[in-house]
This record gives C-alpha cells, structure tokens and sequence, in this order.
C-alpha cells in the first residue's frame, strides 16, 4: 500500500477513535443507568408488592384474632380495635360479625364494636341485622347495649335516615325499635338537630301527661348555642299543654341553659315569655342566674330589683339563701333591710339556721329584730329551736346571755302558745 495511504488511513482512524471513543463512554454511561433504573424500579415494585402482602397477611391475622377476642375487652384492647375496625373495608369486617353471632349468645363487645363500625356507614343494615340476629334477652335499653350503641351511632352520623327510621317502623317491633323508650333516640338525635329530636319525641296530645317535658329535658343538656335554645323554647311553648301540666319548670331548663351561654338574650326571653306564667319563668331564671354570682349585699340588691314587685316577698328566702352561704352576717344585716311584710320566711329560715350554727349569735340577732313586737316572738323561734334539739342546754344557755330565772318563765309562757311541742320538750327536762 502506498505511505501516503497508509499515513491517511491511519490519520483517520486516529480522528475515529478519539472523536467516538468519548461518544461510546457516553452511551455506555447513560445505558448502564437506564438497567440500574430499570433494576431499581424492578426492586420498588417488588418491595410495595411484599408490603401489601404483608399487610393483607397481618390484616387476615387480626381479623382472626378478632374473632377470637373474648368477650370483654380491656380499655386498651378495645381503643386497639376501634382503631383497627375504623381502618378496614365494612365488608372485611362482616364474616368476623357472623363469625361472632353464630358463636356468641351472650352479650359481646367485640359485636358492639363491630355493629358500631357497620352504623358509621349504613345505620339501617346494621340495625336490620341486629333485629334479626340479636334476642330479645341481649336488649336492654341502656345506651352501653348493643341497640344503644348502634342506635346512637346511627343518629350521628346519619339523623335524618335514623329519624325517618323511627317513624316508619312497624308498630309490632316499635318497643324493640325505639330502644324502649323514645327519650333514648331523642337525646341521641340532640347532639346533632335539636328540633329533628324534638320532632323524634312528638306524641299525640294528652291532658294527663306531657311528652314535651321528657323531650325538652333529655335535648337541654346538648343545646351549642343561644340560637338552638330560642327554637326549642319556642317549639315548646307552641305545643298544647293540659290545664293543669304548665311548662314552666322545664321552660326555666331551656332558658338556664341559654343564659349559660347568653345570660343577657335568656333574662330577655323570659321577660318576654308569653302568658300568665312570665313571672314564674323570669323569677326562676333571675334566680339561676344570680346563683351563679358572688354572693353580696349587692348582689342580693340587684338580685331583688329583677323580681317583679309582687314576686318579692316569694323570692325574698331564695335570695337570702344565696347570702348566708357565703356570709350570715351579712345575710343578716340584708334581710333587716328589707321590707317587714315582705321579709317574713326569709327572716324565719336565716334564724332557723343561724340557731345551729351559732346560738349566741342567733339569740343577740332575735333580740335585735326592730319590728313592733316581732321581736321576742323572733326570740322564742330561736329558743325553740334549742328547745326541740338541746333542750337541757336551753335554760344554761338563756342565763349565760344575762336572762334572769323570772324572764325564762315568762318567754316559757309565751311560747306555749307559738310552740308547744318544743316548750313540752323545755319543761320535761
């Protein structure tokens, strides 16, 4: 071959090898990351593939140790299961629930569980289960129950199906349906709707009984807000009521829960309550709401001026109560205050009690009674109630006070009349 051939050919391969040399590495580099990406891949899906089976492993394992579990669950196992149940497909759970049936007749948490689950998402099928599967002799109707569990569970997550559930029920399994008796549902429902509870409690009017007043009480305690209050008072007040089954006490339960809430719109609403009896309800709630405030003289004062002028003289003993809890002196210094025809029972109680918790002090208040002639018969109401529990203290205690033999005999005299039974007990010891 000719060298100026050969020098050619050799130059060329020389530019061949140093020019595709570096693309060879380069397709080498990137093939040799495309097998590790596909190896890395191939492991990943392996490794999710070992996983699931795993879990569908350790899933089967604690089904078959659900079915297994005893009847009574301790705290801890059964938040354990609770969560595991919440965690898994209905359907997964059904087998171990009629595993359970077919081995269980007595009562089981691990069923209650399982029927709890089963309500979160279709109250209806677990109920007809339940009905059919559960005897009578396992159904209380306690809200721990089967029933009860299911039912309250049921009315959570679904209260308009469970509420329409309860009306359409054949009258044949109605006791067994509504759990007995309808306040159970009724206070279930209150966590959600107010008024759908209401309406569960509705029953056809009677003029010797009242189902608004088991209705209002078991939703009370539930109400969230003043809103939610005001509707329920105003479902009661329109419902009809026997001449002699007033609302007002259970009205006065609506309106404290209000103004735990709202004190200012629930004193506004009982202001406002319609009908011969707004003074009862106002008198009730003033009285609940001031409760709840520091016990002074005042707060006694204020207390009054919120009663109605011819409520007074009934409310006067309330708010004395409310005083001496907290201070009998200064319920003592309230109560001369007052108005004498008004004060009467207020002023009899505060010494009935002051009597035993500090006869000396009862006696020197008796004594200090302004009123004409009140006065030594408040003194005798004091000594008579030493006379009834102490009576061989009673004279040691009159004479330690400054009282001579002659003024004993005579207030002995005077209370034979008032109070013979204690002066009997007086004189025979």
């Amino acid at each position: 071959m000719k060298p100026k051939l050969l020098r050619f050919s050799g130059s060329l391969c020389l530019v061949l090898f140093a020019g595709g040399l570096p693309l060879w590495f380069l397709w080498r580099s990137a093939d040799l990351a495309r097998q590790q990406g596909l190896a890395l891949e191939f492991r990943l899906t392996e490794t999710k593939r070992k996983i699931v089976r795993e879990k569908k492993t350790t899933v089967a394992q604690r089904l078959s140790r659900l079915a297994s579990a005893p009847l009574k669950l301790s705290a801890a196992d059964f938040l354990e299961w609770e969560s595991f149940c919440s965690a898994q497909p209905w359907t997964d759970l059904l087998p171990v629930l009629e595993k359970r049936r077919s081995q269980v007749k007595a009562d089981d948490e691990v069923r209650t569980l399982l029927l709890i689950r089963w309500a979160m998402e279709d109250g209806a099928a677990a109920a007809a289960w339940a009905m059919t599967h559960i005897p009578d002799s396992n159904h209380p109707s306690t809200a721990e129950s089967d029933f009860g569990s299911l039912g309250a569970t049921w009315a959570w997550h679904d209260p308009q199906g469970f509420s329409a559930a309860q009306k359409e029920i054949d009258p044949d399994k109605a006791a067994r349906w509504q759990w007995t008796e309808p306040w159970y549902p009724c206070r279930w429902l209150a966590r959600r709707d107010p008024v759908l509870a209401f309406e569960m409690g509705r029953k056809p009017f009677n003029s010797t009984s009242d189902w608004t007043r088991p209705a209002a009480e078991a939703i009370t305690p539930f109400l969230k807000t003043p809103a939610e209050a005001k509707t329920l008072l105003e479902q009661v007040r329109k419902e009809k009521h026997g001449p002699h089954d007033s609302p007002v006490n259970y009205t006065t339960v609506i309106l404290q829960a209000w103004a735990d809430m709202d004190e200012a719109g629930a004193l506004a609403a009982a202001a406002a309550y319609p009908g011969e009896d707004t003074g009862s309800v106002k008198a009730n709630l003033t009285n609940y709401v001031m409760r709840g405030r520091p016990q002074t003289e005042a707060t006694a004062d204020e207390w009054l001026k919120q009663i109605q002028e011819n409520r007074r003289g009934n409310e006067m003993d309330e708010i004395a109560k409310g005083l001496m809890s907290a201070d009998m002196a200064a319920a003592g210094r309230w109560l001369l205050k007052q108005n004498p025809a008004l004060r009467g029972e207020g002023l009899r109680n505060y010494m009935d009690t002051l009597a035993f918790l500090d006869p000396a002090a009862a006696l020197t208040f008796a004594q200090s009674v302004p009123d004409t002639g009140t006065g030594e018969t408040s003194v005798a109401r004091v000594v008579s109630q030493w006379a009834t529990s102490s009576p061989g203290a009673t004279t040691g205690m009159l004479k330690s006070q400054g009282w001579s033999d002659a003024r004993i005999s005579q207030l002995k005299d005077r209370m034979a009349v008032q109070y013979p039974a204690a002066v009997q007990w007086w004189w025979d010891w």
